[in-house]
């Protein structure tokens, strides 16, 4: 019984979609996986956490003791600078220094002038890297920098 504009079922159920349609949809689906994969990593990379923006990086923390090069005594006084930033601070009686940067440097690089004077002056680089491992994340970790400085002696004041 059929009529006019219908056609008799040939036993097949029918399917909403073709295969090549569902086989395009697993594609996009698994293209959409990958994409927003990629696109969270870059963002908690950047600083995003989950909702909110942080409104400024991480804060640097860099801690150490400066001593006498022959002696290993403790020096107090010397002036510990930051290149580049208007930041430096002066050792305490026991040769301990603390600094705390708003952020690393973007080149990654860091470089600490100890000057004092009747001592050499030393300038030291750092990657961020090793500065968290010396000097910690937080307050209780890592024992922080070891710097050894040189008195002057006549003979360097000569050109």
């Amino acid at each position: 019984m059929s009529s006019a504009g219908r056609e008799e079922p040939t036993g097949k159920p029918r399917t909403f979609l073709s295969k090549r349609a569902i086989l395009f949809l697993v594609i996009i689906g698994i293209f959409g996986l990958v994409f927003f994969g990629i696109q969270e990593l870059l963002l908690k990379r950047s600083g995003y956490n989950g909702g909110l923006y942080e409104s400024s990086p991480r804060e640097v923390r860099i801690m150490g003791l400066v001593s006498d090069r022959d002696t290993l005594a403790p020096i107090s006084g010397v002036n510990v600078t930051v290149q580049g930033f208007e930041l430096s601070c002066l050792t305490d009686e026991k040769g301990n220094f603390n600094l705390t940067m708003p952020a690393f440097p973007s080149n990654g690089e860091l470089v600490i002038r100890f000057s004092r004077e009747s001592y050499k002056s030393a300038t030291e680089k750092y990657c961020e890297e090793y500065l968290l491992k010396a000097c910690g994340e937080t307050s209780t970790n890592g024992d922080g920098l070891r710097i050894y400085i040189s008195k002057t002696t006549e003979t360097d004041d000569v050109p």
